[in-house]
């Protein structure tokens, strides 16, 4: 099984997590969480794990070399940054070094920040671990800019789930076409 580190929209875990534990332990089971985050191990496809709607970022935890990763890359080039408490910050000059090295010699990618695009991350948690990832790409559901009153995608999918809405069931939006996200349960 890989290990994984997703965020999602704050204050949600409870609804994602019902969902989750829907899934056979042998396909997802999570590790820790806190209240906008999820470190899980799995056996889904990345390509299923970028489809969950509730995740806004799917991240590889990379623990040892794993030439299978070279699937998911996209292009030559790499960029590295540290994402503390969810902002980011300059990773030190050391850390940097050996962490670019590792990454040029196990996956053969060239660091460039304005043509990368595959993104490491080291993410510090709260409790003071430290994660070494890569971001998977996002499904083309998910945007990354929003119109003014559009509501991101995945919290879209939170709110139906937490009322219980099924695929099958169809919802109307009053408000469409205004630019207005207005939703009433």
């Amino acid at each position: 099984m890989r290990r994984y580190f997703s965020t999602f929209p704050a204050g949600c875990y409870e609804i994602i997590a019902r969902d989750i534990k829907s899934f056979q332990l042998n396909e997802l089971k999570i590790i820790e969480h806190d209240d906008s985050s999820v470190t899980f191990e799995s056996l889904l496809s990345i390509e299923k794990l970028s489809e969950l709607r509730y995740f806004t970022n799917v991240y590889l935890v990379l623990d040892d070399s794993d030439s299978t990763v070279k699937s998911v890359f996209r292009g030559s080039y790499f960029r590295l940054m540290l994402l503390k408490n969810g902002t980011a910050h300059q990773l030190g000059v050391s850390e940097r070094t050996k962490l670019e090295s590792r990454i040029k010699h196990e996956f053969g990618l060239e660091p460039n920040t304005h043509l990368s695009k595959n993104d490491f991350y080291v993410i510090e948690r709260l409790s003071g671990n430290r994660l070494f990832t890569l971001r998977l790409p996002k499904a083309g559901f998910k945007k990354e800019k929003l119109s003014k009153g559009e509501l991101r995608p995945e919290l879209a999918y939170i709110l139906c789930l937490s009322v219980g809405m099924k695929a099958k069931y169809t919802l109307v939006d009053m408000f469409a076409g205004y630019g207005l996200t207005h939703i009433h349960f």
